[in-house]
């Protein structure tokens, strides 16, 4: 009940999943916990937080050209697509549970969300274009499904390279800095 209802959630406005987190614990005693509040920067994803490169601002240039840009009728992003690459290429591997700082989110064998392992075994992850919690593994939205992957991922820096040539393999043009031509 607690992750249909956190599905809910992620629908209303960023205010009002706060407000809405809190009923929430009153009625499931849940312990999540939002690291972000009204009026933050929220204009990333899950994937760009797991990843490391929200605050890049090479990254957020690339986004941006690829999402105002000529590009844009390729709808490119930096999604659970993207993860899916990545695992294509060997940049992100299936490791023991210590060893790992990602926990990705199936759903039927697809992606559908990614977050950070906390030492403490608890996970960071930005829901959508909303808040960044801090939850138990399996205390989020019901669509990002059951079936958890404990992996570890590539440094920030090949990220941005390895998002350029994903953009390519999608027909994105680029000039060697990245910039679209």
């Amino acid at each position: 009940m607690l992750r249909q209802a956190l599905h809910e959630m992620a629908a209303l406005s960023p205010c009002d999943q706060l407000a809405r987190l809190e009923a929430l614990r009153q009625e499931h005693g849940h312990t999540i916990e939002a690291l972000s509040a009204v009026g933050d920067d929220l204009a990333y994803n899950c994937v760009m937080f797991a990843l490391r490169v929200h605050d890049d601002a090479d990254v957020y240039r690339v986004c941006a050209l690829l999402t105002w840009g000529p590009d844009k009728a390729l709808d490119i992003s930096m999604d659970t697509g993207f993860v899916r690459a990545l695992e294509r290429r060997g940049l992100i591997v299936d490791v023991p549970p210590e060893e790992a700082d990602l926990l990705i989110y199936q759903h039927e064998g697809t992606i559908t969300h990614i977050g950070r392992l906390l030492p403490s075994g608890r996970v960071q992850s930005k829901w959508g274009t909303n808040h960044l919690y801090v939850h138990d593994a399996l205390d989020v939205p019901i669509i990002y499904g059951s079936d958890l992957r404990r992996v570890t991922g590539p440094e920030p820096d090949v990220v941005y390279e390895e998002f350029i040539t994903y953009a390519r393999s999608k027909g994105a043009h680029f000039e060697e800095d990245g910039e679209a031509a």
